[in-house]
């Protein structure tokens, strides 16, 4: 049984990855939606805001496929 302590974590770290992306996802959203709302009046942010948010969203968009066709994957290969 202790043998398979550490492949019962090794399968959880991708659902672990999954659930922050679903979590992650609308407060995004909301922060996008403000910053496009805001942009060009005076509280608006910079432009660096900007592409960070890209890069945020893009990060997203891969993050929680792989992370969630790697948590398939690990749950058929762990079996003890």
């Amino acid at each position: 049984m202790s043998a398979c302590k550490g492949l019962i974590f090794l399968g959880a770290i991708p659902r672990i990855g999954l659930s922050a992306c679903k979590i992650a996802e609308p407060f995004l959203i909301t922060r996008v939606i403000t910053f496009i709302q805001q942009h060009g009046t005076e509280q608006g942010d910079s432009d660096e805001v900007g592409y960070a948010l890209i890069v945020a969203v893009s990060l997203l968009s891969i993050l929680r496929p792989v992370s969630f066709l790697n948590s398939k994957t690990t749950l058929h290969h762990v079996s003890c």
